[in-house]
């Protein structure tokens, strides 16, 4: 993927470039103190390999985040997600002594890690967030779908019901092949089993 010149920063990707013009406008409105981009490289955090943060960001509310901003296709998913469950579970003294390495005190404050990405209908987000409306959607999807399945196992047992009762009623019970015998007698035992609850 080529990199991005903005502002004279060359940046990994417009993802990060993004980024960077909202912390600018947090800047802006006093929410944000300062922010680095590749503030930091923290050696052997995955067997030998080591992890370069996106960004180092001070709030003005003795908050400091270490972010990784990440699409969704750009990246490889096994290596990624090993450096991200290895950042969630590593010590917040030992990333402190990372931040601190960069000139910030972290005194009373809290230093957490975290990974964005960005939707169009909410902004920046954590990356595990999903919309609350689009998991209802999809509950209801699924229930739908197990009404409708419901329905369909409805119909052929009565079809089923049918079937074998024209046989028993017509005398023609011999006539079944042995599989047809089989799940009959099955069916009438279950039905039997139902009736006695």
């Amino acid at each position: 993927m080529p990199k991005i010149t903005h502002n004279g920063v060359t940046y990994d990707s417009q993802l990060e470039v993004d980024y960077a013009e909202y912390l600018k406008e947090l800047v802006a409105n006093g929410k944000v103190l300062t922010y680095l981009y590749h503030p930091m490289s923290i050696p052997n955090l995955v067997g030998k390999r080591s992890y370069t943060p996106d960004f180092l960001v001070v709030y003005s509310d003795n908050r400091i985040e270490v972010v990784e901003t990440k699409g969704f296709n750009q990246f490889s998913y096994m290596v990624d997600n090993q450096i991200h469950y290895a950042m969630k579970n590593l010590s917040k003294d030992y990333l402190k002594e990372y931040v601190e390495e960069n000139g910030f005190s972290t005194r009373d404050k809290e230093v957490v890690y975290r990974k964005v990405k960005y939707l169009k209908s909410h902004g920046w987000v954590d990356f595990e967030w999903k919309n609350p409306n689009t998991l209802a959607n999809n509950r209801k999807s699924k229930i739908e779908a197990l009404e409708k399945e419901n329905k369909t196992l409805k119909k052929e047992l009565k079809d089923f019901e049918r079937f074998f009762s024209y046989y028993v009623k017509m005398g023609k019970y011999k006539d079944l092949t042995k599989a047809q015998a089989q799940w009959f007698n099955d069916f009438i035992y279950e039905r039997t089993k139902d009736q006695e609850k």
